[in-house]
């Protein structure tokens, strides 16, 4: 009994010590905060510090070596171009844009099917695919929109452009995008790049930069002086984020100007300066 009394009294000592009682709300505050980690409730103010930060960030002085043609609303209301753009033009700007001999040229414009449907141009479109290896064409993945005929069996020519992932589990206010998937293999086991990592890839392969295994880490690859590891579940704020695909978090220091040509700029024979860039042709709104 007189051992009871005895342990009775010395926790109640430990109670009544302020350092004690300190510890212990510490301790308490602590489990707290990592269960709460642990599932995911600490998410939505972690990400609001990152963003924060990411916005505020130096923007990229120049958009170089990236150049866009795009399919301006003026060139739409022009009386010698159609909306979507007929394959014959197309194939047309193209060849304008060939003769200044740029790194790669991205089709970021859907020809699945032949435009018009009765496939007057469709033969003259696939001439210059064919006769121009820097030309990469977009499929879509989710909404199984498909490449340019001619290109399926040509994988190094074609890339998906729906690669940006939605955080839609982090938060449920506004949409959010804060990584891309760089490539994802499909389950036939072919290997598809993502529309910007195609493109960026074909650039670098001009300047000698070749994509190399990382021997210290069989996920990962490198670029350069670059390393590009794969993002994981619980990789920064993210708790059981869906990371199957190789993912990284996107870096945005995209510069607040690009440089810019219409369509009608570039079939009209202007001369544009693009030689050796990354060249991106699309509608405005892309």
């Amino acid at each position: 009994m007189s051992a009871g009394i005895r342990a009775v009294n010395w926790f109640s000592k430990l109670g009544s010590s302020p350092r004690v009682v300190s510890l212990l709300i510490v301790l308490f505050v602590f489990l707290c905060t990592l269960i709460a980690r642990h599932l995911g409730w600490l998410q939505f103010l972690e990400f609001q510090a990152y963003d924060f930060f990411i916005r505020h960030q130096p923007k990229a002085a120049t958009s170089a070596p990236i150049v866009l043609v795009e399919m301006s609303e003026s060139d739409i209301h022009s009386p010698s171009l159609d909306w979507p753009i007929y394959d014959d033009k197309l194939a047309e700007l193209l060849r304008k844009l060939e003769a200044d001999q740029p790194a790669v040229i991205g089709l970021d414009i859907w020809r699945d099917i032949p435009v018009p449907k009765n496939g007057v141009g469709i033969h003259e479109f696939n001439q210059v695919l064919q006769a121009h290896s820097n030309i990469v064409a977009i499929f879509t993945r989710g909404t199984r929109i498909a490449p340019p005929t001619v290109l399926k069996s040509n994988l190094d020519r074609i890339a998906f452009n729906d690669n940006f992932i939605i955080d839609d589990k982090v938060e449920s206010t506004i949409p959010k995008v804060r990584r891309s998937a760089l490539f994802v293999n499909s389950p036939s086991g072919e290997n598809f790049d993502a529309f910007p990592f195609r493109l960026a890839i074909l650039y670098l392969q001009e300047k000698g930069i070749e994509l190399q295994p990382d021997p210290s880490d069989a996920k990962s690859f490198r670029l350069g002086k670059a390393r590009f590891r794969p993002l994981q579940p619980e990789d920064g704020a993210y708790v059981g984020a869906a990371t199957g695909e190789f993912q990284i978090l996107l870096d945005f220091k995209c510069p607040d100007h690009f440089t810019r040509y219409s369509v009608g700029d570039a079939l009209s024979g202007k001369k544009l300066s693009w030689l050796g860039s990354i060249h991106k042709v699309s509608s405005t709104n892309v």
